[in-house]
């Protein structure tokens, strides 16, 4: 009993000692470490599946649309004070495979918008504003264009006429 008693004694004296103990202090400064995050401007363009637009002409046929329609996917992050513009250009007029036979750019136009490809946009020719004005973020957007050839009163020579599309995006 007299043991039970000490031990007892001496719980209640290593008890008030841990209570009456000061808090323990720091003694070394706080570290600190400064996080920096770095977000690039950030643009991606990706083509049409579509690899050919066919025109046939019907005989005598002066306007057609093509077969196909040439598309393009968007996504971008940009700072506020930038803007994207999208042009669609041709590399020049169709060019047909006999001499001189060509189609003007400015009688291909884009069926949405009812423009041809006879402007400037970003410094190319042969071309049409598909957007203007994009800002700030876009997680990804597929557009779409019709593409017709209006040869107006006159069918345009029999032969083959080929020209490339080119799609830009271009950050002002």
């Amino acid at each position: 009993m007299k043991k039970t008693l000490v031990v007892i004694a001496l719980l209640f004296v290593f008890a008030a000692v841990a209570m009456a103990a000061p808090p323990i202090t720091s003694v070394t400064a706080p570290s600190a470490v400064t996080l920096t995050a770095n977000v690039p401007d950030f643009i991606s363009l990706t083509g049409s599946q579509q690899p050919n637009v066919v025109f046939t002409f019907a005989p005598n046929g002066t306007l057609v649309q093509g077969s196909g329609m040439p598309s393009y996917n968007l996504a971008f992050n940009i700072a506020k004070s930038e803007h994207i513009t999208v042009c669609a250009y041709l590399d020049g007029p169709l060019q047909g495979t006999v001499g001189s036979n060509k189609i003007p750019s400015g009688e291909v136009m884009e069926g949405f918008s009812q423009q041809t490809f006879d402007g400037n946009c970003g410094g190319n020719p042969h071309a049409i504003t598909v957007a203007d004005g994009l800002k700030g973020y876009n997680a990804g957007t597929q557009e779409n264009m019709i593409l017709v050839i209006n040869s107006g009163s006159v069918p345009p020579v029999p032969d083959t006429y080929t020209a490339q599309l080119n799609v830009v995006a271009l950050i002002y």
